[in-house]
């Protein structure tokens, strides 16, 4: 557990804690590449299946069969490793980079702070219903819809002073909204 207290100043408190992968995790890793590479065990369960008049010995015998197809396949195909370790290091190296950075950056934000969208981190922006997203690498955020125009000036023009954002919310809600952006890695001052 961790309580800390800050000063009027700026300070830092670490917490540290470890990403740790099971055998499970390699497992499911496995069984996702056979799946990927074969058909069969992508197929649905038969019709019915969750009745009671279902032919028990029946399912039981095709369960069986795809547990085989999957074991061969998993026994032939090299360990999924690398795949861990590749999602380990996108997933989680991008987070922490620069984290102290942009907590810093965030408390210290004005309207005429200048911010921009980081190099090589293009957006993908959508809206379904009252909810609009902004994707960015493994990185993915659930936003209102009305800040949709903020954030497609953003991604069109990769940076901008916070007070020249697009009117769709006000002064302060645009300061919320870009404190999120950078505290999320989403952006960072210019």
């Amino acid at each position: 557990m961790h309580s800390a207290k800050a000063s009027t100043e700026t300070s830092l408190h670490v917490t540290t804690g470890l990403v740790g992968h099971t055998w499970t995790d390699a497992l499911l890793q496995a069984v996702a590449a056979a799946a990927h590479d074969d058909v069969s065990l992508r197929e649905s369960l038969p019709l019915g299946w969750g009745r009671e008049a279902v032919d028990i010995d029946a399912l039981v015998a095709m369960f069986r069969q795809k547990v085989e197809r999957l074991t061969a396949y998993i026994q032939a195909a090299p360990p999924p490793f690398e795949q861990l370790a590749t999602d380990l290091r996108s997933n989680y190296a991008s987070l922490s980079r620069g984290m102290l950075k942009r907590t810093v950056e965030a408390t210290l934000l004005s309207p005429s702070t200048v911010v921009k969208v980081p190099e090589g981190s293009p957006w993908d922006l959508h809206q379904d219903g009252d909810a609009c997203f902004v994707r960015a690498g493994t990185r993915e955020l659930q936003l209102p819809a009305r800040v949709l125009p903020i954030l497609e000036f953003l991604n069109q023009h990769s940076k901008g002073r916070v007070s020249d954002l697009p009117k769709t919310i006000d002064e302060a809600g645009k300061l919320v909204l870009v404190r999120r952006l950078i505290t999320e890695g989403l952006l960072e001052c210019a």
